[in-house]
């Protein structure tokens, strides 16, 4: 198994950062969703896409911090421990933010009239 070092620079990256990407990647696409859907006058299926999306996305973040946890406890180095950590603390504060995110869309109307 290839440890974090091995991975490289981006490979590390791109692993610490995991959860903000599955994030980042879900709130742009029900942004665009949600503007595309007032424009067309489709309003109420913004709120059940934002929840699929968040469920969606959850997923894969449980998923990333299960894999964190794993590698973690196999890691013989603190460094290498120490980034599996962080890689699991970011999923799951992604999945915070994914499930705040859903609040406002199911209280306030999406498009004004």
């Amino acid at each position: 198994m290839r440890t974090v070092q091995q991975a490289g620079f981006a490979g590390a990256t791109f692993y610490l950062l995991g959860g903000l990407i599955v994030w980042g990647v879900r709130f742009l696409g029900v942004y665009i969703f949600a503007a595309v859907a007032c424009a067309r006058g489709a309003a109420e299926a913004v709120p059940a896409v934002v929840v699929v999306s968040a469920l969606a996305g959850s997923t894969i973040c449980v998923a990333l911090i299960v894999y964190s946890v794993r590698r973690m406890r196999a890691a013989a180095e603190e460094n290498s421990r120490f980034i599996h950590v962080i890689a699991a603390l970011v999923a799951g504060i992604s999945i915070l933010a994914m499930a705040w995110e859903i609040v406002p869309v199911l209280i306030i109307p999406v498009c004004p009239a």
